[in-house]
């Protein structure tokens, strides 16, 4: 396979390149070539758009250079500005018409090794599995490898943890000195493109984008990148100080149809942009208070039929689970533990679509210890107080009746020796307890 036909079948939506090398060493040069020549169709591809952190200028023959950027070139420092301009691509040439390459430079600031477990590098996860959605082939850039975070380095298959990498590309300008004397061996980048496989040389033919932009002999109008400059990059935020949230912009623009990508980013967009904001004219509606909390419940509904606990709703949606959870009952008509495929309600109130006043299943006793329940594996719900004394005052004490409490199971109240009506009764004449499992039965 020669190189251009490598080429073309890499640079394919969802794969993920990897550059490396020390600074100096030509990565970015090398990476900028293969955008431009991507762009100008010498590999194949139709139509080509490029979304970088990497400053270009256009020299404009009267002072110092302008900071500008080549057709097809776009230049966003945030991840935020990123993803917007995804969107935006997406809805000018429609979904899988056009190949969008995200290249990023200096990428171990924003995603590395040491800060695996962020909330940031597991969105990131999420989103190199769903890359080819969005029509970007990634283009990462690090003086090591080994700074960026196992699931952007490694490849799918191999004695590594499993990753997303497609291909590695390190630069070596000293080895590649040693086996070609005709080119620059800044020009050679050492590809490997499965786990174990011996790196191979490939010789990357200079463009235009790659000379300095005050490099001498630059005409009028040429451009060129800043090779002086370090890129950056970081996660953005509104106008009004609220971060971009990478895990929210997932969530919100997962599943649907392609041709509905465009239009989810875009609202996604739209009510960020508004976030913080106390002026009435840049809220989209009469009560944005209550619009956002209806999208989250939304949000939340879908995030529950996938499955995923309470714990990692409220970690998506960077809120307290209690929040998350009184919000849901509140706004959600309808809505019940049992119907989201939760914890089953013991009591009529799942009829009227509202959670018990304990929730209790046997199966699902972990997901409820997550979610603060008692020992019992119990959830008590909003309006717990209020529904006991209603039901105490409907049937009265137990020695009004004359008799025991009828036998029946009840969750564990917090206190141990309470009964259920939470009074110190381990000596009364009247119950005797006994403990059986995660469940407590009362008898007379």
């Amino acid at each position: 396979m020669g190189s251009k036909e490598f080429l073309h079948d890499l640079l394919q939506p969802g794969e993920t390149i990897v550059f490396g090398g020390k600074r100096g060493g030509g990565k970015t040069a090398t990476a900028l070539s293969i955008a431009q020549h991507a762009v100008q169709g010498d590999y194949g591809h139709r139509h080509v758009e490029v979304v970088t952190n990497v400053l270009f200028g256009r020299v404009t023959g009267k002072g110092d250079p302008v900071e500008d950027y080549p057709e097809h070139v776009h230049h966003e420092d945030t991840l935020a500005g990123t993803m917007r301009r995804i969107g935006g691509i997406i809805r000018d040439h429609g979904s899988g018409n056009c190949l969008i390459i995200w290249l990023l430079d200096e990428a171990q600031n924003f995603m590395m090794a040491d800060l695996n477990g962020s909330k940031e590098n597991l969105a990131l996860t999420k989103y190199l599995g769903n890359a080819r959605k969005f029509d970007v082939c990634n283009m990462f850039l690090t003086p090591a490898i080994n700074n960026l975070t196992p699931r952007v380095r490694c490849f799918p298959t191999g004695d590594q943890k499993s990753g997303y990498c497609s291909c590695q590309m390190m630069k070596d300008p000293d080895r590649a000195s040693e086996i070609t004397r005709s080119v620059d061996p800044r020009s050679i980048t050492f590809v490997t493109s499965e786990a174990g496989a011996q790196p191979v040389p490939l010789y990357i033919q200079p463009t235009s984008w790659i000379r300095g932009i005050y490099a001498k002999g630059l005409e009028p109008g040429g451009y060129g990148y800043d090779t002086k400059s370090t890129a950056s990059f970081s996660i953005g935020q509104n106008e009004n100080g609220v971060p971009f949230s990478f895990e929210r912009f997932i969530v919100a623009t997962s599943g649907g149809l392609s041709h509905e990508l465009p239009r989810k980013i875009e609202r996604f967009f739209e009510r960020w942009d508004s976030e913080g904001s106390d002026d009435p004219e840049k809220l989209p509606g009469e009560d944005y208070t209550r619009i956002r909390i209806a999208d989250q419940c939304r949000r939340v509904r879908r995030m529950r039929g996938r499955g995923l606990t309470w714990k990692d709703i409220a970690a998506i949606e960077d809120e307290a689970v209690t929040t998350i959870q009184s919000r849901f009952y509140k706004f959600e008509e309808g809505a019940s533990f049992e119907s989201d495929g939760a914890s089953t309600a013991t009591t009529d109130e799942t009829t009227r679509g509202r959670a018990g006043a304990y929730i209790y299943n046997p199966e699902r006793g972990r997901e409820a210890e997550e979610l603060g329940s008692s020992a019992g594996g119990g959830l008590r719900c909003s309006g717990y107080r209020r529904r006991r004394r209603k039901r105490r005052a409907g049937r009265g004490t137990d020695r009004e009746r004359g008799g025991g409490v009828p036998a029946r199971d009840v969750p564990i109240p917090k206190k141990v020796g309470a009964d259920v009506h939470g009074r110190r009764s381990v000596n009364s004449p009247l119950h005797r307890e006994r403990r059986n499992g995660n469940r407590m039965r009362v008898r007379r």
